[in-house]
């Protein structure tokens, strides 16, 4: 990260970097959760004194033991992350961060355990954070759940739920099959006023990826452009489904093509990270 930072400085440009869900990643298995690597367990053995509790599912109560063990999984991931910062701003002061924070993975009613360590309360605010903007994911929302009021929730998380401010918060939306109903998601949490919409996975991504070939130059930032792109290469073909709350609906693409939604909100809070 310091290495990019200073390419960046290097080409007069203020260095932006992502924190990219940088966070305990982790499910359940058979036995526990994966916290229990030996340089963790000898580092939970030192702060509490005894072993760390067993913890089996993204679900369990975080509050054992005083939330004890929960608040040394906390620390630990906020002082890992603080120390990047810190190394960063040495060499580079002028840098700037975003936390892009998946929520789905941490859902706040099904997954408290993860909730509460991978968003210590120093991250929940900009100021003090060390973190300028916030960008917000769920793509198990509108991409498996397919339900559009989880991902508006997503979406305005970080200014409703958390303390941080409208104006520096942003929303990652994905887009990898045609059943995503990502028109709609998009319609949506564009009139929540977000500033910044950011679009993933990138033709881009795509192309380096082997999944298509490489599109022309497109030296028009366009979003009329890339729908037409994404709908040649068959990412948009068959049906969507549309989704509000628990009531689902089929509508063709070939009736409502991306090209058509980007037209109808061109101008507006379109940003993808290849344009």
């Amino acid at each position: 990260m310091p290495a990019m930072a200073g390419l960046m400085l290097a080409a007069g440009l203020t260095p932006k970097l992502q924190f990219g869900e940088i966070l305990w990643w982790l499910l359940a298995n058979s036995s526990c959760m994966a916290f229990y690597d030996a340089d963790t367990e000898a580092a939970a053995q030192a702060a509490l004194g005894r072993a760390l509790a067993a913890f089996h599912t993204p679900n369990d109560d975080p509050s054992v033991n005083s939330y004890a063990d929960a608040n040394f999984l906390r620390t630990r991931l906020y002082n890992y992350v603080a120390a990047i910062q810190s190394s960063v701003l040495s060499q580079c002061p002028s840098a700037v961060f975003e936390l892009l924070w998946p929520m789905d993975v941490n859902d706040p009613d099904n997954c408290k355990l993860m909730r509460y360590i991978n968003l210590p309360s120093q991250l929940t605010t900009r100021a003090g954070s060390g973190f300028d903007s916030f960008l917000i994911e769920g793509y198990q929302y509108a991409g498996v759940n397919h339900n559009l009021d989880q991902a508006t929730r997503c979406a305005q998380y970080p200014w409703t739920e958390l303390a941080r401010d409208q104006a520096h918060s942003r929303y990652l939306m994905g887009l990898y099959y045609a059943t995503w109903p990502w028109m709609r998601e998009f319609v949506n949490i564009n009139r929540l006023g977000l500033p910044i919409i950011k679009l993933w996975p990138t033709i881009i991504s795509a192309c380096l990826h082997g999944r298509y070939p490489c599109p022309r130059a497109m030296t028009a930032r366009s979003s009329t452009e890339v729908g037409r792109f994404l709908r040649q290469r068959s990412w948009c073909t068959g049906s969507v489904s549309a989704c509000s709350g628990g009531r689902r609906r089929r509508k063709s693409v070939t009736r409502y093509s991306y090209e058509g939604a980007c037209r109808a909100t061109k101008g507006q809070r379109w940003t993808t990270p290849w344009v």
